[in-house]
């Protein structure tokens, strides 16, 4: 009888102590995650040090995303380096405004978005080389494939956010103009949808 009710006990969060006297009931302190990433979670601390490494590396990326840009308009730049490079660039300057926002680490929407962009370009420009002859079979299957699984990451996001009528916006923006003030929009409509409670279904 007794180590059926220490057993009752224990599952409702009291503590037996050694002496055999009960103490009072503790609080469960489970922490409940959310999908979004920024409801829940204990805010991330990052130092002022690690900000301004973090924000020097995205102006340097920008910078380097700006010179490949100028390349490519003279046709000594293909167009994987340049998209490559203003993937880079986005995602080092989302990695700071998250850091700087205190959330967390992992990448969210705006990331799985822009990178899904990113390699669906890439794959359409080899596909139109594959068609003239000048890239193989064996090139362009690796980045088709590439394109898919990015497509897939980011369908695998919450459907909440994704489909927000401001970060849809904002993401059918980036397509026209991915510039630092289409980025913005787009991680600010993730972080304000991310905080409605039906983005944790």
């Amino acid at each position: 009888m007794w180590k059926k009710l220490i057993i009752g006990l224990a599952a409702s969060g009291a503590v037996l102590l050694l002496n055999g006297c009960l103490s009072v009931p503790i609080v469960n302190l489970k922490t409940e995650s959310c999908p979004c990433g920024a409801r829940n979670q204990q805010e991330r601390q990052v130092s002022a040090e690690v900000l301004a490494l973090m924000r020097q590396e995205a102006e340097l990326l920008e910078s380097l995303a700006q010179v490949r840009e100028g390349g490519y308009k003279a046709g000594n730049m293909p167009l994987n380096e340049l998209q490559q490079s203003r993937l880079n660039a986005a995602l080092a300057r989302l990695a700071f405004w998250r850091a700087e926002r205190g959330l967390p680490e992992k990448p969210g929407v705006a990331e799985a978005w822009i990178e899904f962009l990113n390699k669906q370009a890439v794959a359409e420009d080899l596909e139109t080389k594959y068609q003239s002859g000048s890239v193989t079979q064996s090139e362009l299957i690796p980045v088709q494939a590439a394109a898919k699984h990015a497509e897939r990451k980011f369908r695998e996001q919450p459907k909440a956010v994704r489909e927000n009528v401001n970060f849809v916006k904002a993401a059918d923006a980036w397509k026209v103009a991915p510039d630092m003030a289409t980025l913005r929009a787009m991680f600010e409509a993730e972080t304000a949808a991310g905080e409605l409670p039906e983005a944790e279904k």
